[in-house]
């Protein structure tokens, strides 16, 4: 089979923090400087950059001001790629009383896509419910401890066809699918920054050049989302 190309946009991600010398002077509850804004910034920065790997529309917009116009490029995320399988027909209640039904998952994503034998289902706080009120009688087929994997507590589901590393990811949550999931082949996706332009924290000089009394500093990073084999990862729109 001869793979088929795609492509994606590299978007620039910027965040800008200020603090006011009116500020620093003021009498404050919590002895928060600069250095905490920043930290602060810095966490909204990697949710909001999170957030477009997961649900961000691939496209480009044209903005003008004051008479120039500019070409702004936003990535693809995985929820929006339309050549990663779909499943919309599973059903959270039946799961609950009959967890086989997980099986035809399993072999819908570990077979015929030469992924790896080990993945991630990222799951919606609904899913999550389902899962853990399931009840998984077979050792040979669940095993309901926990494990550490790459510094994450996960309970897994172990099975013929492959391994899942079962996490409950909020951001699903955030977005109004808390009845979905994702399975995920790490081997085959990665996060992409344009060269020299990685996460960087620049500190804005305002004061000398007279424009605002304030220390600002500006968080960026030009990134962009790769998924390879697409078939090695799938969605899992639930019904309930």
């Amino acid at each position: 089979v001869i793979p088929e190309t795609d492509y994606n946009y590299v978007q620039l991600f910027m965040e800008q923090v200020e603090q006011s010398e009116f500020q620093k002077l003021m009498k404050k509850e919590a002895d928060w400087g600069f250095s905490d804004l920043k930290r602060m910034a810095i966490e909204d920065f990697k949710m909001q950059l999170e957030r477009s790997i997961l649900a961000g529309i691939r496209g480009s917009t044209n903005v003008t001001v004051d008479g120039q116009t500019k070409r702004f490029y936003t990535m693809g995320g995985i929820l929006n790629d339309t050549g990663i399988p779909v499943n919309s027909t599973f059903d959270l209640s039946d799961l609950k009383t009959t967890p086989n039904l997980i099986v035809p998952v399993l072999k819908s994503a570990f077979t015929g896509n030469n992924g790896s034998k080990e993945r991630w289902m990222l799951m919606g706080a609904d899913f999550t419910e389902a899962i853990e009120q399931a009840n998984f009688t077979d050792k040979q087929f669940m095993a309901k401890e926990t494990d550490t994997v790459m510094g994450f507590k996960v309970k897994k589901i172990v099975s013929t066809f492959g391994t899942l590393n079962l996490y409950y990811y909020e951001h699903l949550d955030l977005l109004g699918k808390e009845k979905s999931a994702m399975i995920i082949d790490p081997a085959n996706i990665f996060i992409k920054d344009l060269a020299g332009k990685g996460f960087n924290v620049r500190p804005v000089d305002y004061k000398s050049a007279g424009i605002a009394n304030v220390e600002a500093a500006v968080i960026e990073q030009c990134s962009t989302l790769l998924v390879k084999n697409k078939s090695t990862h799938m969605i899992i729109n639930a019904v309930d």
